[in-house]
């Protein structure tokens, strides 16, 4: 018998076999990786049974991504990549070592390409919009959102180290936002992510005066409508505000920039809320629950200095408009 036909005798063996072995299950679960060297996030499945590996290598940086998390359960919209088994003519196409590891029941991994969202045609984008209008209106968002997360960790370092009820509110805060640089990672390489990060930290410095007078005329502003409260619920109320504030510029700013994209490319183009702000923004509003200003004037014309500081401030003199 030649060692092809022996391989392939084995193969069918294993198959046969598979479902009866004594070996873990994982069907009906799904696997998180996380690069250690980049922080890239992989979701995986198994669609058979086997075997699967603890680390591989990471498809963005060479490095090494390890498996940190089983669940049940994965959030609509999330890809998800498939253990297969290969088919018998892969197997017989694998190097020596791939085919041992199939013939113990292991599995490979099928890298699912993401479809490309009929609403958000990235190809068209590309093809019609500058490369620096496009570079704007992809980054102005996370450098913002960057901004309104500072605030919304002051909120929930503040009610921590004050202990005050509100555990659930910054547990969600604080997941959400590392999830939400999750997210970023995907969209960005990390070295790209860390120079918009240094944009947000420019971004602060070059409107401090601005922020610290935003600050004050919002607290003045809560002291005006709620005279009872005290230096902590003052406190609290106001980075919740702001950072409301800066979540809302970047959702007009989004919805401004997507009717400018559908007018350039001859098309509707339209993106869903970030899932994860909007649980920070509902966090946020459960601890400020029954204290709300509105949207006073002089609130609103500290808002708008701060929205021309940071239009000025980042990438490009592209202008938007309503058009």
């Amino acid at each position: 018998m030649n060692p092809k036909e022996d391989k392939r005798i084995r193969y069918n063996q294993m198959v046969e076999g598979i479902e009866n072995a004594k070996m873990y299950d994982g069907r009906g679960t799904y696997d998180t990786y996380v690069c250690e060297k980049c922080g890239n996030q992989m979701i995986t499945t198994y669609k058979d049974k086997g075997v699967t590996p603890f680390t591989m290598r990471c498809g963005d940086c060479g490095g090494v991504m390890m498996h940190v998390q089983t669940k049940t359960t994965v959030e609509p919209g999330v890809r998800v990549n498939e253990w297969v088994r290969p088919t018998l003519e892969q197997f017989l196409n694998m190097p020596n070592a791939a085919q041992e590891h199939v013939l113990n029941g292991g599995l490979i991994l099928k890298v699912m390409q993401p479809e490309e969202d009929p609403f958000f045609p990235i190809k068209k984008i590309m093809e019609k919009m500058p490369a620096k209008e496009s570079i704007r209106i992809a980054y102005i968002p996370i450098v913002v959102c960057n901004a309104a997360l500072h605030y919304a960790k002051l909120v929930a370092d503040y009610c921590a180290s004050h202990r005050m009820p509100y555990k659930l509110e910054c547990r969600t805060i604080r997941q959400e936002s590392v999830e939400y640089i999750q997210t970023c990672l995907k969209t960005v390489d990390k070295s790209t992510y860390e120079q918009l990060e240094q944009q947000t930290n420019e971004f602060f410095y070059s409107t401090q005066t601005d922020l610290i007078t935003l600050y004050w005329t919002v607290r003045n502003e809560f002291l005006k409508f709620f005279p009872g409260l005290d230096d902590d619920q003052m406190e609290i109320y106001t980075n919740i505000y702001i950072s409301h504030s800066l979540f809302s510029y970047v959702r007009d700013f989004q919805v401004t920039a997507e009717k400018h994209m559908s007018k350039v490319c001859g098309c509707i183009i339209k993106t869903d809320p970030d899932i994860h702000i909007l649980k920070i923004w509902k966090s946020l509003s459960k601890i400020s629950e029954g204290y709300d200003i509105g949207k006073a004037p002089i609130v609103e014309l500290a808002l708008k200095v701060i929205a021309n500081r940071i239009d000025e401030h980042v990438f490009s003199e592209v202008e938007l408009t309503e058009d």
